[in-house]
């Protein structure tokens, strides 16, 4: 199983580094999206890209957040699919370059991906570090996926998810998150299309920090209801994986 990490990167400066010497230790491929960074990111990754095979860089134009970032990484994993650098059953890992969660978990993450024969692994995170409005908005989103599409989520907005290619083909079509949507519309679409999806992988958090505002909130909402809508005439779930 090959393992390729997406990561999208907005102003990591501080951590990039880090995070991607800890990637490269791990990961088959990186294809890093710079999202229109304004800071040395983008200089980072040139010169990562530039001296390291494993690392591939995108960069976009100017800012066009992280759902879109995720978008032009499937984009590339479903063109390594067709042009069969990639198999079916590989793994694809995306991952936040912020440094919150250690890159050193993409391991043990394939490995129980493939232990359970599961489609798709999300994260659930330590929210120990947390204030108690995040802890309380992480549950009310989790608590509205689980509702919508039937399945016992625990953190439906953690960064960290293992997916196998084939899997993030079949999400693919169904995917029109926006800034911070992202990770909420994945996680609904896989239930409801199917795959074989668990939500219990224990994540560290090494610090606290988060980007989204109340506004980026109620936008989580409404398109929880969207999506739950657009996804409402599939066949359904499969049993969660064991």
């Amino acid at each position: 199983m090959r393992k390729i990490v997406l990561l999208p990167v907005f102003n990591e400066g501080p951590s990039l580094p880090s995070v991607l010497e800890g990637l490269v230790l791990s990961a088959d491929a990186i294809i890093a999206i710079d999202d229109g960074s304004l800071d040395d990111s983008a200089d980072i990754l040139r010169t990562w890209a530039a001296t390291n095979r494993r690392v591939t860089l995108v960069s976009l134009p100017r800012n066009l957040g992280k759902s879109e970032a995720l978008a032009q990484g499937f984009r590339r994993i479903k063109d390594m699919l067709d042009g069969g650098m990639i198999d079916l059953d590989d793994a694809v890992i995306t991952m936040d370059a912020d440094g919150q969660i250690p890159p050193e978990i993409i391991d043990r993450a394939c490995a129980d991906l493939a232990a359970r024969r599961l489609d798709m692994l999300i994260g659930a995170r330590d929210f120990r570090l947390y204030p108690s409005i995040k802890r309380l908005g992480n549950a009310f989103f989790t608590r509205l996926a689980s509702v919508l599409v039937g399945f016992p989520f625990q953190d439906t907005l953690c960064g960290l998810r293992v997916l196998r290619a084939g899997s993030l083909v079949r999400i693919m079509p169904w995917y029109r998150a926006r800034r911070f949507f992202c990770e909420q519309e994945i996680s609904m679409i896989g239930v409801r299309l199917g795959l074989a999806v668990a939500n219990d992988l224990p994540v560290p958090t090494a610090f606290y920090r988060s980007n989204s505002t109340l506004p980026d909130a109620i936008q989580i909402a409404i398109d929880s209801l969207r999506t739950w809508w657009s996804l409402r005439k599939l066949p359904g779930r499969r049993e969660e994986a064991l």
